[in-house]
């Protein structure tokens, strides 16, 4: 069991670049182990500057079979507005759960699928609505 905060700094207006949100896509052999808020980071909030804060817990099935579960609440990191939109009544954006399953069938194999669900908070319904956002990953890997 493993308990976190962790604060993002999104895109700073001083500049013209852009400096968004990107992606975490590690290498396929190990991308699942350091995953964090895919669905709402790349898509939701985008350059915001928010709060995350997650509980994440695992399990041994045999030694084959392990599984971890990711739960996560986003806060901005203020009161704001959000692409021009009136000031969020609720710096609560949103949440996502993660479900991660690894399986190794044999020597020099290992496969993994991982499924998240997101759900605008109260401060994100402005910008998202009500609706969800989920994805299924899957990854198989040789070593040899």
């Amino acid at each position: 069991m493993k308990a976190t905060v962790a604060r993002f700094s999104g895109d700073d207006s001083d500049t013209e670049d852009d400096e968004g949100f990107l992606s975490w896509h590690y290498p396929s052999l190990d991308w699942n182990r350091w995953y964090y808020g895919d669905i709402v980071g790349s898509t939701m909030m985008l350059s915001e500057d928010e709060h995350v804060y997650g509980l994440e817990g695992g399990w041994t099935f045999d030694a084959r079979w392990s599984g971890r579960l990711f739960l996560m609440r986003f806060d901005f990191d203020r009161a704001t507005t959000y692409g021009g939109l009136p000031p969020v009544a609720s710096r609560h954006f949103g949440d996502e759960a993660t479900i991660a399953l690894d399986f190794a069938p044999a020597d020099g194999w290992t496969t993994w699928l991982m499924s998240s669900v997101a759900m605008p908070g109260s401060g994100g319904r402005a910008v998202q609505g009500d609706r969800a956002t989920s994805e299924l990953l899957w990854s198989v890997k040789h070593s040899f």
